[in-house]
């Protein structure tokens, strides 16, 4: 019932957040405020699925289509967040003067609160660790860094579910890099090849596909932006859809003509499964909304917390309905308290404001 529930919600929410546009507002262009809500219901949906991933069938077995719903959706969801920020970066290089200077800044003030959460989740990590009988303090340490070391070397992070950081961080990196000394074109096609490389690099190390078959959502993202320059509707879809095709046909002789071992089918269709809802946000506005704008403005510190949320309230209620709820709820209030925490770090290293300070001021 809790799954219905909060699908329900889910599905519900957006109805209260976003209106249409008014006429000659349908330009395919997406509002700062509907990205941004977006990205709070994606997060959202992010931890509904990876609480639908520790449901037991006994418990489940009432709502098993919903759940299997959430079960598949995580790499769509984080589909969509990629394309938002690629998007975003690529909108605000466009029409802000000197953006691409505040770009280390803005990876900076989301480093500095990861890098707390490592902190704490070493800490969490550290004293649930059961040493053996007669184990001195600092063999105990030296194992519970031994087992740190090769979890992250097999692709899992310390901070539960951080891959979504460690993946936008590189994506900025790349944006950064790629547009200081290239032409915006030819800074799209850079991060294409070097994203590219980089799933091969992921495929090569045989990490899950979870790191790797969302990230052309943010090549898409910018793609997009770009687009909407041309005036003409036709001539917008042909450059959008041209070079996926392009790349779609590199990566099938790749795979098919030279045996190469690339993906094929899970990174171009996860990124391409939610365009349609992208359009669909384009024709909307939304309302405002401090308890979507709270949310949202600490999206990433809820994602990052919540795996500290999963650890704790499994001792309570293990894969239970009332786990969903604990988990679900705990994770808005911690990471909202962790935003606070974090943010004012990154104001006062960094010396600029709260991000929960930019809430109505038009930044995306």
């Amino acid at each position: 019932m809790t799954f219905l529930f909060l699908l329900i919600v889910l599905v519900g929410v957006p109805f209260f957040l976003f209106r249409k546009k008014g006429a000659g507002l349908l330009s395919g262009s997406l509002d700062f405020r509907v990205t941004r809500y977006a990205k709070g219901l994606l997060m959202l949906g992010v931890i509904m699925h990876h609480l639908s991933l520790c449901c037991s069938p006994d418990t489940c077995a009432p709502w098993e289509s919903i759940v299997n719903l959430f079960q598949g959706s995580g790499a769509f969801l984080c589909s969509a967040f990629f394309f938002f920020s690629g998007y975003g970066l690529v909108h605000s290089l466009m029409v802000k003067e000197g953006y691409l200077g505040t770009i280390p800044r803005r990876m900076a003030s989301i480093l500095i609160p990861y890098l707390i959460a490592n902190v704490i989740y070493g800490s969490v990590y550290f004293l649930s660790w059961e040493p053996l009988e007669g184990e001195s303090l600092i063999g105990r340490i030296a194992a519970c860094l031994t087992n740190i070391v090769y979890e992250e070397a097999h692709g899992s992070t310390l901070v539960m579910y951080a891959w979504f950081i460690d993946q936008i961080l590189l994506l900025y990196l790349f944006f950064h890099i790629s547009n200081k000394y290239l032409s915006p074109l030819k800074a799209l096609f850079a991060q294409l090849i070097l994203c590219m490389g980089f799933i091969m690099l992921i495929r090569h190390l045989g990490w899950g596909g979870w790191r790797y078959n969302s990230m052309l959502a943010f090549i898409f993202g910018q793609l997009y932006r770009y687009c909407l320059v041309v005036p003409s509707l036709k001539r917008r879809c042909a450059y959008f859809i041209l070079p996926v095709l392009a790349l779609a046909a590199c990566l099938y002789v790749a795979k098919a003509c030279l045996g190469m071992n690339v993906p094929f089918m899970g990174v171009l269709a996860c990124p391409l499964y939610i365009l349609p809802g992208i359009v669909i946000l384009s024709f909307l506005e939304a309302r405002p909304c401090k308890l979507a704008d709270l949310v949202s403005s600490a999206s990433f510190d809820i994602y990052m917390y919540q795996g500290i949320c999963f650890l704790l309230s499994s001792y309570l209620c293990l894969e239970t309905p009332s786990y969903c709820l604990c988990v679900l709820i705990s994770s808005l209030v911690v990471g909202y308290l962790a935003h606070l925490m974090g943010y004012r770090a990154s104001a006062f290293i960094l010396n600029v404001p709260p991000i929960s300070s930019w809430i109505g001021k038009g930044r995306v």
